[in-house]
């Protein structure tokens, strides 16, 4: 009797293990499996598509759906989900999709989201979930995507150094939200000073600089973002 009960509990396990067997793939990474995994995505225009599917690697077959739910985000961004049937709009933090799809054995459905970035560079971290028909998770993956379209224009706004021409001190302002670098060059190339700059408004003192051209660099995180031209005039 207890081998019968015994037999049976593990026929069940294994039934429902052979029935959730999903396969999350990247297209861009051809045959690595991304369950519960991480996709990094740098791209530099505003509108895109993450090309992405999910087989049944399973022995019966599998009625899915898909839950989208965004994690964080440093700007505004719309979005679209596309799987077999449809190509759905998503709304709110947490979406889920409206209809299943049926997989058979060996079969896969495209999971494509297309995402548009609204105001420029930015961030945004969002979770994938497929779905069994009860909508409770078989598997995941993440995509986090830092969008670079318009960072140049994004960093100019973000820092303002005035008078210029200066004899005596120049005013900084950085909005930015973080500190930043500025070095100052001579026509040569020369590094003449340095100076981390607070978030806010601050002065850089040029009063000891002969008068000339000067470059100021402006860097964040090691990164070349700027540079500026200033004149000294005493």
């Amino acid at each position: 009797m207890k081998n019968f009960i015994l037999t049976s509990v593990l026929s069940v396990l294994l039934f429902s293990f052979s029935t959730a067997q999903i396969s999350i793939y990247w297209d861009e990474d051809p045959g690595n499996t991304y369950n519960s995994s991480t996709i990094n995505i740098l791209k530099d225009v505003g509108s895109f598509d993450v090309y992405m599917h999910c087989e049944n690697t399973g022995t019966t077959n599998q009625e899915i759906k898909f839950r989208r739910i965004v994690l964080n985000s440093s700007i505004t961004f719309s979005d679209q989900f596309c799987d077999n049937n449809l190509c759905y709009p998503c709304f709110g933090n947490d979406w889920t999709s409206p209809a299943s799809t049926m997989l058979m054995p060996a079969d896969s459905s495209v999971m494509k989201p297309t995402i548009s970035f609204l105001n420029g560079a930015g961030t945004a971290e969002i979770r994938y979930y497929v779905l069994d028909v009860n909508d409770q998770p078989i598997d995941s993956v993440d995509v986090n995507i830092t969008c670079t379209v318009g960072m140049e224009d994004t960093y100019k706004k973000i820092t303002r150094i005035y008078p210029n021409p200066s004899a005596v001190t120049l005013n900084v302002e950085n909005v930015f939200g973080s500190k930043l670098e500025l070095n100052m060059l001579n026509k040569n190339g020369e590094s003449v000073d340095f100076k981390i700059i607070p978030n806010g408004k601050s002065t850089f003192d040029v009063s000891h600089l002969s008068s000339g051209n000067y470059f100021i660099n402006i860097i964040s995180n090691g990164e070349l973002m700027e540079t500026k031209k200033i004149i000294v005039l005493h």
